[in-house]
């Protein structure tokens, strides 16, 4: 009997596998979050990072529902299995021990926010010691930026969100900010009092390009060819050019889309 069982119950996963792998009938739920205007549940289509997900997954028969989550929450909800996977990622050694990931579907760019007519000469991220800098709970700003904080070596004030770190910059709680270029002229232009856009701007000088992917669950099924198919399939978008007019629609500056 015992034999039959297990039986069962390898017929079932490989059906559940060939299922992924095939792309047929198959549903993702995946987590989101919000980082306009890459994602956002108020954004038409939930943003241009969902926009292209879904739409490249339906290209290999895979329907996306997305939840939406705070950004602690959202990679978290898919380590743990309460949802399928997550998108808008970076991959990391700590993050490959329970999901895996997609290739780049985009690319952005970190900078550090700064009030306007402050000047910060550095060199390496370590020279940053001196400033007190924000961080959203939940991101990573690259291997150095995740070193020099967990070792000490920066001074770095946590909030939840991006939005709140940069009204703590507008008002001098914090000295600096990193976020990605594009996600934060749209918060600031959006969401700040006209008298506070002009108080901030972007350092010309990126320090991180940061690949933006799709995590999925390791133990979901087929889940390793699935992301090979969904890849191929942004790889396609990208040669045919059909990525960077997505983004173009977006008004998004076409270097996102490349590393």
């Amino acid at each position: 009997m015992n034999g039959v069982r297990r039986f069962c119950l390898l017929s079932l996963c490989l059906t559940l596998a060939n299922t992924a792998v095939a792309g047929e009938r198959v549903s993702l739920t995946l987590s989101n979050q919000e980082w306009p205007p890459y994602m956002g549940e108020a954004l038409p289509q939930g943003g241009v990072l969902s926009d292209v997900v879904a739409l490249a997954f339906s290209r290999i028969g895979v329907k996306v529902r997305y939840v939406f989550l705070p950004t602690p929450r959202a990679l978290a909800s898919a380590a743990s299995g309460r949802v399928d996977g997550s998108i808008g990622w970076t991959p990391t050694a700590e993050r490959r021990q329970n999901l895996m990931f997609s290739g780049p579907v985009m690319t952005a760019r970190m900078v550090f926010f700064q009030r306007s007519g402050e000047t910060f000469e550095w060199r390496i991220l370590a020279d940053l010691a001196p400033y007190r800098i924000g961080v959203t709970v939940g991101n990573t700003y690259s291997a150095a930026f995740s070193h020099l904080q967990y070792s000490g070596g920066l001074q770095v004030d946590p909030s939840a969100d991006d939005l709140s770190n940069l009204r703590k910059l507008a008002a001098g709680r914090v000295d600096l900010f990193p976020i990605e270029a594009t996600v934060g002229r749209y918060l600031v232009m959006r969401h700040l009092p006209a008298s506070e856009q002009t108080h901030l701007q972007a350092q010309p000088r990126s320090f991180w390009s940061a690949p933006l992917c799709v995590a999925i669950r390791s133990n979901y099924p087929g889940a390793r060819r699935l992301l090979q198919r969904f890849d191929k399939v942004i790889a396609g978008m990208k040669t045919s050019g059909e990525l960077d007019r997505l983004l173009g629609a977006w008004q998004l500056p076409q270097r996102v889309s490349k590393p």
